[in-house]
């Protein structure tokens, strides 16, 4: 009877972390934080926004800067409910209590290899996180993918046609680029129009503010962002009797490995 010899050759454990962005301090543990941060903010108290606007995110840690954040995070009593009706103290413990599930399953989809984020929705849920969008009811900021609602306010990306690689190398790796519209439905009036302006002027800085401080949307572990900002000025795309739709082009740049 003859025997049959298989031999089995796996991957160093660190190569295997690495290919699923589970390497330490890498794009899994990133993404994790960013999550967070990002479902912390309807549950950090409130008054005039500096708190949460503050956060800063490392590899591990959110810090919260303002001088009086340590006592908010332990004594708030959460009087400003109608403003923020779920902020308060201890808000990242909260905040996992009601969507820690979520963050899971959104990481563990992540590093999974399979069901990765578009790069498309990895801007948006960047773009969601701008401390000039309006919040709404449930205080999350609320952005679209394609699709733009009627009632106002609500904001959407899209994304337009554009050559998608910028520069390839003959190791296949590339830089590549998403040109996108980011879309606001908006009340409008000469009140109204004057403030929308201003909000898209700060929204292009924003953009360059997080070009220049290295604050990117979170990708997989085979692309590295390097810069997203505005190709045109805030415009108006159409009125109707109160409402207006506005647009502003946007760019995002960011290098591509080859895939193996």
């Amino acid at each position: 009877m003859s025997k049959t010899r298989v031999r089995v050759e796996m991957d160093d454990e660190q190569k295997i972390l690495l290919k699923r962005s589970l390497n330490k301090n890498g794009a899994g543990q990133k993404f994790f934080t960013h999550e967070v941060r990002r479902l912390c903010v309807p549950y950090v108290p409130k008054l005039n926004g500096p708190l949460e606007n503050t956060a800063v995110e490392s590899t591990t840690h959110i810090t919260y800067g303002q001088p009086y954040a340590r006592r908010q995070y332990y004594e708030n009593s959460g009087k400003n409910r109608s403003k923020a009706p779920l902020a308060g103290k201890e808000w990242d413990k909260r905040m996992w209590a009601d969507r820690g599930n979520e963050i899971v399953e959104s990481t563990a989809k992540f590093c999974g290899g399979k069901k990765r984020m578009s790069v498309i929705g990895a801007i948006r849920d960047f773009i969601a996180t701008c401390p000039y969008l309006d919040e709404f009811e449930e205080t999350f900021s609320k952005v679209d993918i394609d699709f733009l609602e009627e009632k106002p306010t609500n904001y959407m990306v899209e994304a337009v046609p554009a050559e998608p690689i910028v520069k390839r190398y003959t190791n296949g790796d590339s830089i590549r680029r998403v040109a996108f519209h980011f879309c606001s439905r908006v009340f409008w009036g000469d009140v109204e129009n004057i403030d929308t302006s201003e909000f898209y002027e700060h929204f292009q800085e924003w953009l360059e503010d997080c070009t220049r401080n290295r604050e990117f949307p979170i990708l997989d572990s085979m692309k590295e962002a390097r810069s997203i900002r505005a190709t045109t000025n805030g415009y108006m795309v159409d009125a109707e009797a109160k409402t207006a739709r506005y647009a502003i082009q946007c760019e995002f740049t960011y290098f591509q490995k080859r895939r193996q």
